[in-house]
Parts: structure tokens; sequence; C-alpha cells
């Protein structure tokens, strides 16, 4: 749980701790009072407010006729540190807190405890105190998952892919979406269909063996590998595929096309000369001057706003077409104007303005009518395609067959004069899917409870992953997904700092370092080493040192 003390060893010595029972310990085997056989040296062990020195005191039977006086000596639990740790739980949950409730990177970590208490921490200590924690979640909050997942009588098991690193190794990851439970990830270089097996097997022999019980449903992407290596190692367990994933696949088309429209339109707002010289008066007069209540001021306002258009959270999924209906909301209120001018009812100072603004939005919404219309008929597509897919009350088989018919209907469309190509693609990819994965929409209807995307799952772990984006770093966040994927998910960010030290206090120590020293292996892989400079130059240092210490046969010529 540590390097040593190192620098630390020069703080305040604040206390000596015997530990000891209040009474002697009753030997199991004769029932008469221990005695005390030794105590250890005084050992030295960093805390927060300085240092701590504390002995154990060790027992043993006395009896010489008792088994007891052959057993191992019997000692008091050190509630103050882990087993051989060179710092304290409190120590060590001060760095845990300092992470996950004040989002400290490792670099701000060191330098706080330093700053506040004088502690002198390196990066390797750090990390292994966060995963020892990390652990220690695990072990507290997985029994209750557990439970709660047999009384469900089974799991719904939810996967994703994810590439938390751009041309990285991805991450496959496996849930209970009932319960939120993790049931595995792991790295998987080339997502093939038998790397994809490989990964649920373990994940199927997990819940068999583990958990006792079956998995009941499946959802997934619609990935023709996933797909198939679910069929391999889920044979007849229902699959149901994610809407929103089929949602996105047959919409790759419009999706492009709308962002097109809204660059368009965006970037013809911009170049309108009244806008440009409105822009222009109002960086002159400075942020927070307010603005004129007139019509062509206000009007003005409205096209700077759709000019920097972006998409929000809350943005129906064609925003170009949004954008539109709103150049088309101002273009009428300038209709509107140009009417009352035309009739002589209003006379304006900046007439020259509203019919040269009135003009130019006319142009601009004639422009891109027809990418308009065609995006809103998709939309309608989408709508109908919806409400069948959302049918709670009707079966799977009835959901299934209102889809066709609508296929069938957009099949015949797609081949009619006023079909355009971006709503025709959209169609044959909606015909490939329901032709061939149709079926997999609806088997959420066949197993209660089941969800119609796997959202939650890949949701959760896009918030980890932004979460540590901030906390420590693009890079180093993903590398810390993929090794922590599994065991990251228990870990609260809400937690006391007193919460903190009892899970700490009641971690496995031993076990914790076993699995980390396990998950190092692969940092000391010469691989790993010719890439890291540090490591590189140790490792030449050490070649370096062998060469010294070589001796040379002395070779007599003759």
């Amino acid at each position: 749980m540590g390097s040593g003390l190192g620098n630390n060893a020069e703080r305040p010595l604040t206390e000596h701790i015997l530990l000891e029972y209040p009474e002697r310990p009753i030997c199991p085997h004769c029932s008469r009072p221990m005695r005390v056989k030794s105590r250890s040296k005084p050992r030295i062990i960093v805390d927060v407010p300085g240092n701590l020195e504390i002995q154990t005191t060790y027992y043993q039977c006395g009896n010489p006729f008792c088994p007891g006086r052959q057993a191992a000596y019997v000692q008091p639990e050190n509630h103050y540190a882990p087993p051989d740790g060179d710092y304290t739980y409190a120590v060590i949950a001060v760095v845990c807190h300092l992470r996950w409730v004040r989002h400290l990177t490792y670099e701000e970590i060191i330098a706080e405890m330093v700053r506040a208490h004088g502690i002198r921490l390196c990066l390797n200590t750090v990390e292994n105190f966060l995963k020892v924690y990390e652990f220690g979640c695990a072990s507290k909050y997985r029994p209750v998952f557990i439970e709660k997942v047999r009384a469900n009588g089974g799991v719904i098991l939810t996967i994703d892919g994810m590439l938390p690193l751009k041309g990285k190794q991805g991450l496959y990851t496996a849930r209970d979406y009932l319960t939120g439970l993790a049931l595995g990830s792991s790295k998987i270089s080339k997502q093939d269909e038998d790397a994809i097996a490989a990964f649920l097997g373990d994940v199927k022999k997990r819940v068999e063996e583990e958990l006792g019980v079956q998995v009941i449903a499946i959802v997934s992407d619609a990935l023709p590998a996933q797909r198939l290596a679910i069929e391999r190692v889920f044979p007849g367990v229902p699959h149901c595929l994610c809407h929103y994933h089929f949602y996105n696949l047959v919409l790759q088309g419009p999706k492009a096309l709308d962002s097109s429209l809204t660059t368009a339109v965006r970037s013809a707002l911009r170049k309108l000369y009244d806008l440009q010289a409105y822009r222009k008066r109002k960086a002159a007069a400075g942020a927070g001057a307010p603005v004129a209540g007139d019509f062509v001021t206000q009007v003005l306002e409205l096209l700077l706003e759709l000019s920097n258009w972006n998409r929000r959270p809350n943005d129906p999924v064609f925003t170009g077409t949004e954008l539109v209906q709103r150049t088309r909301d101002v273009h009428g209120l300038l209709d509107a104007a140009v009417t009352k001018l035309d009739a002589g009812t209003i006379t304006i100072l900046t007439e020259k303005v509203v019919r040269r603004l009135h003009a130019r939005l006319g142009e601009i919404i004639e422009e891109h009518a027809t990418d308009a219309s065609e995006l809103g008929r998709i939309h309608e597509y989408i709508e109908e395609i919806a409400t069948v897919l959302d049918d709670l009350e009707s079966s799977k088989e009835e959901g299934l067959g209102r889809l066709k018919v609508l296929r069938d209907r957009l099949r015949k469309y797609r081949l009619s004069p006023r079909c355009g190509e971006t709503e025709r693609g959209f169609i044959e990819a909606l015909m490939k899917f329901v032709q061939s994965k149709g079926e997999h929409l609806f088997n959420y209807k066949v197993v209660s409870g089941a969800p119609t995307t796997n959202n939650d799952h890949e949701l959760s772990y896009k918030q980890l992953k932004h979460f540590l984006r901030r906390v420590i770093g693009h890079s180093a966040a993903n590398a810390y997904l993929l090794a922590h994927g599994e065991r990251i998910v228990y870990v609260n960010p809400s937690e006391s700092l007193e919460d903190i030290t009892n899970i700490l206090q009641a971690t496995d120590s031993n076990g914790a370092r076993k699995c980390i020293a396990a998950e190092r292996k692969g940092r000391d892989s010469l691989m790993f080493v010719i890439h890291n400079p540090l490591k590189w130059e140790q490792k030449i240092n050490e070649i370096a040192q062998l060469i010294e210490i070589m001796e040379v046969p002395m070779i007599i010529i003759s």
C-alpha cells in the first residue's frame, strides 16, 4: 500500500500506539487467558496530522499441555492502517476524497497533500490508493446487486462496444439492465465474431456460475459480428436490438443532409449585408449595450441568433429543418411589413433594409426548400415507425406485421419521381434492416421488463469517461477506463470522508494488492518499456551494469 516512508520520515511523531486487547484473549483449546508472548518493534506510519509509531502485541497460550501453545500468535486488529501499510486509512481516505469528491488530478492531489498535510506521495502510490478503494467499493456493493439479480430470476444482458480512445483498443462491456450490475469488461482489438463470442462466453460463465442464474434476454447494437456472436453463445435467448441504434443506422443519410442544410442556411444568413453591418454596430457598442425596441433591430437580433444556430440536447433529430422553419417565421414578419409598406399604411425610415432582408430571406428559403421538404417527409416516416415500435399493447407478431406494411408502402413510393435521393436511401436502409433484423426490434415484447435500447448502459460508461477526462486528462482517462471498466462503476462520488474510511477498513487489502499486481504485469512487458522514456533509460542502465560485472576470460596465446 505504498513505497516506503521516503521524505515523510521527517514529519513530526504525534503519537505512540500500542495495539493490544483490553483483556487477554481466551485460548479456544483450553479456555484459559493467553499470555503476552512478545511485542513488535515500533513501526512508523504516515497519518494526516503527523506520523504514528505503532507497536503490536502478540499473544499465545501459556499452558504447556495445550495445543494452543503451538498455534500461531494472536494479535489485535490494526484499525489505523492496512497490513504492512506505510499510510493510515485516514491518509488514503483523504486522497480518495480529493479525487472523487473534489475531482482533482493525480498531480493536484500530490500538491494538495503536501500543502495541506505535509505528506509527500508519488503517482504510483496515489493510483494504488484509488485502486484499493475501487476494490473495496466493489466488495461492499456487489453483494447487494447479486441479491437483486437472483430475486429478479435472471439477467437482462445489455452489451455495448465502445472506443474510449480513437485508434486504440475498444472496450466491450456487459451489464444487467435490471440492476446495473457490471458483468464484464474486456479490451478487444479486433471486434470480429470470434473475439466478441469469447468475451460473451466469459460473461455467460460468470452469470451462471457466480450468480447462479440465466441470461433471459439480450439487448445490443445491430452490428453483424455482434449479432452472430450472440446467436452462437446464447442460442434461443431473445435478442432485442437497440431501437436507438436502429434509428441511427437508417438515418445516416438524412442526418448528413440535415447537417449540410444547417451549415448552408447558417452561412447564407451570415452573409446578409444588413446583418453584417448590424453585427459591427453591436460590437462597437460593446457587450451589454441595450437592444433598441424598433422592428428592424428586433428582426436583426433574431437573424443574428439564427446565424449562430447550433444543435442543443432537446432539439429534434433534424435541426436543419427547424432552422429553415425559423427563417420562414422571420420572413413572415418581413412579409407582413412589406405588405403594409406597399399598401401605404405604415412608413419606416429603414424601409430599404426591410425590403432587402425580405427579398434575400425569400431566396434562401426557396434555395433550400427541396431539402427541407425531403427531410420533413422522412421525419413523418420516423414518427410512424416510432408509433409502431413503441406500441406496448400489440404483440411481437402484430408489431412486426405493421412495420412490414409501412415498409411495403415506402418500397413502392421510392420509385416515384417525387422521392428524393436521400429519402430513397433511407427507405432502402429501412427495407434491408426489416428484412434481415426486423424481428429483433420487437423481441423486447416477449421478456417482461426488457428495455428497447441499451442507452442506459452506454450513457453510464460515457458519463464516467467524460468525468475521468475532466479529472485526469483525455488519454489517461481512457486508459484508466479500459483497465478498471468493471470495478469502477461501484464507486459512489458522493461518499463522505467517514464512509470512504469505513470502506477502506473493510477492504481485503491483501486481495486488492494481488489484483493490482496482476493488472500491473502488462506494464512490465518490454513493449511497454520501449515506449516509456524513463523505463527505457532504466532498462539500459540495468543492462549496462551487467556489462560492468561480466568477467572476460583471459586468452593465452602460445
